[in-house]
């Protein structure tokens, strides 16, 4: 999957979680975008893409954000999480200084399992935090983007 952020000048290859090709594509903006093929559905807010990957549909105890991995990353990290409801679920990345840099998503999903890339190419070094917001409740943890 390519990116472009300049009208198709320059392109940048996406990393995305998902193989084979893609049935459809769909983008209600420039930036804001649905794209899926047999076995899964990738979404974007920036116009880069975000796989969510459904990892079980067995009912978690309670809400848990796991600790990303690798953590320390160099560009790229995976994030882990169990939902307990259906919920609207956003999962948004922060700088140190608490300034949110990305959202990866931002929709609702059934209860289960779930795992999410997060390609921060784009970003210095540093720590960052994961922030899981539900409709009634959130988990924090950081993690350190060493390239």
């Amino acid at each position: 999957m390519y990116k472009t952020t300049n009208t198709g000048n320059n392109w940048f290859l996406q990393s995305v979680p998902v193989t084979g090709l893609f049935n459809d594509i769909f983008f209600i903006n420039d930036t804001v975008g649905w794209a899926a093929n047999f076995s899964s559905i990738i979404h974007t807010t920036n116009g880069g893409m975000v796989g969510i990957i459904p990892i079980s549909n067995n009912i978690p105890e309670r809400l848990n954000l796991f600790q990303n991995y690798p953590n320390p990353f160099n560009s790229n990290t995976n994030i882990k999480f169990e939902i307990t409801n259906r919920h609207n679920v956003s999962i948004k990345i922060y700088d140190i200084l608490g300034r949110e840099v990305e959202t990866l998503i931002n929709e609702i999903l059934n209860v289960g399992t779930y795992e999410i890339n997060w390609n921060a190419e784009n970003y210095s070094s540093g720590m960052y935090f994961i922030k899981l917001i539900t409709d009634n409740n959130s988990a924090v943890k950081n993690m350190i983007l060493n390239k």
